[in-house]
């Protein structure tokens, strides 16, 4: 995955990985959790990173906020997360330097659609 820009279904990411999240008592520790993760996953040390969730941060605000090399995006109450993802595949796909990482098949589908690379949630956490 060297050079590319990966954006990431947060969400479905956390629910591909049940043994570990399902123990959180709630969605911020789970997505504080994954973050520490993907912070310190060798394998993506050199990337881009679009993590993007549903609805809105714990302080109930919607938008971006940055930690490190990982944007960190939410849909707000408005729109769901692949919404948002689907619009960063059509916006990104002429450069042909990202992936998908998603299980939900709209997400793929467009994807697909536009010639950019993806691997289900289930296949990620086996690269990590």
């Amino acid at each position: 995955m060297p050079g590319k820009k990966i954006i990431i279904d947060g969400y479905n990411l956390i629910k591909a990985k049940p043994d570990i999240f399902s123990k959180m008592s709630d969605l911020e520790s789970q997505r504080t959790h994954l973050l520490k993760i993907l912070q310190s996953a060798p394998a993506l040390l050199a990337q881009e990173i679009l993590l993007v969730f549903d609805g809105t941060s714990g302080h109930g605000l919607p938008g971006t906020e940055t930690k490190g090399r990982i944007q960190i995006i939410f849909s707000g109450k408005n729109q769901e997360a692949d919404e948002v993802i689907q619009n960063l595949i059509r916006k990104n796909a002429a450069s042909h330097k990202i992936q998908v990482i998603s299980s939900d098949r709209s997400i793929r589908n467009t994807a697909r659609d536009h010639q950019v690379s993806t691997i289900t949630s289930q296949e990620f956490w086996t690269t990590l």
